[in-house]
C-alpha cells in the first residue's frame, strides 16, 4: 500500500506480524472463544466485541498504522462460523462505513462460495 508521500505504508512482506487489534483480527477475535490465547484483553473488549458481532464489521481507524484505516467483515464457513476475514484498507480521507458496505456484500458472496465447498 502506498502512502500519500509515495512510500510504502508499512512492512508488507512475508512473515510480518501485526498486533491482534487490526480490523481483520478484531473480527476474528470477536467471533472466537471468549478465552483466546491473546492474554488479557482490555476491559472494554467485551462491549466492543459484541458491537462487532452485531454489525458484522470491525474498524481500525489509524490504530495500527498512521494514515491507514481498515474495515473487515467475516467470511463464514459451512456452519456459518467466521473462518476468515475480508479486510479493506484505505487512507483516512475515505468513509469507512461506505467501504464496509461494499466489503459486506463481497463477504456474503465469498461466504456462499465457502459454504458450497
Amino acid at each position: 500500500m502506498e502512502s500519500r508521500r509515495g512510500r510504502a505504508a508499512g512492512p508488507l512482506r512475508t512473515g510480518t506480524t501485526w498486533p491482534w487489534f487490526t480490523a481483520a483480527d478484531k473480527m476474528l477475535v470477536a467471533g472466537a472463544d471468549p478465552d483466546p490465547l491473546l492474554g488479557p484483553l482490555p476491559a472494554s473488549w467485551l462491549h466492543k466485541a459484541a458491537a462487532i458481532r452485531d454489525r458484522s464489521t470491525a474498524f481500525d481507524q489509524e490504530e495500527v498504522m498512521s494514515g491507514v484505516c481498515c474495515t473487515a467483515v467475516p467470511l463464514r464457513g459451512a456452519d456459518s462460523a467466521p473462518v476468515a476475514a475480508l479486510c479493506v484498507l484505505t487512507d483516512p480521507a475515505h468513509r469507512l462505513e461506505r467501504l464496509a458496505e461494499a466489503a459486506r456484500q463481497s463477504g456474503c458472496v465469498i461466504s456462499v462460495g465457502l459454504r458450497g465447498r
